[in-house]
């Protein structure tokens, strides 16, 4: 979902970085994760007439770099510098090394259900061992009066 006009130099990309103002006015590095007319604009036009509309007529949800995601929050176009920060050139977005690290991740959770896996057959035969039934073919009770 990228937004671009080719006559606005404003324009405001999806998936790049930009230093947007915090609420309390200082600016951040943050991305730019998502976008959306505001909702005068959604009310007043239908569904198909967003690709036309101007940067300003939409909102941006942006994450702060460094910050925790529950601080993200939907901004308008004026909280935007509109330039682009270094090192977010379109496909320099960190997907490979997301993927890679999550790769990295999968390959150690599915080795540790490996090893849990051989850890618990271990303590199933022990368990078995423990608990097997025993026949017992004579009980001799000692003497009675």
């Amino acid at each position: 979902m990228k937004h671009q006009s080719a006559e606005s130099s404003n324009s405001i990309e999806v998936g790049q970085r930009y230093m947007v103002s915090w609420r309390n006015g200082e600016k951040y590095a943050a991305e730019i994760i998502e976008h959306r007319p505001f909702k005068k604009v959604r009310d007043s036009k239908g569904p198909d007439d967003n690709q036309d509309s101007d940067p300003a007529d939409f909102e941006y949800y942006v994450h702060y770099s460094g910050f925790d995601r529950r601080l993200d929050e939907w901004v308008s176009l004026d909280r935007i510098d509109h330039h682009v920060l270094p090192g977010t050139a379109p496909g320099r977005d960190g997907t490979r090394h997301k993927i890679r690290k999550s790769k990295r991740k999968f390959d150690e959770l599915t080795d540790a259900v490996k090893d849990s896996q051989e850890v618990l057959a271990t303590f199933e035969k022990e368990y078995e061992e423990i608990t097997k039934v025993k026949n017992i073919s004579t009980i001799e009770l000692g003497r009675y009066e």
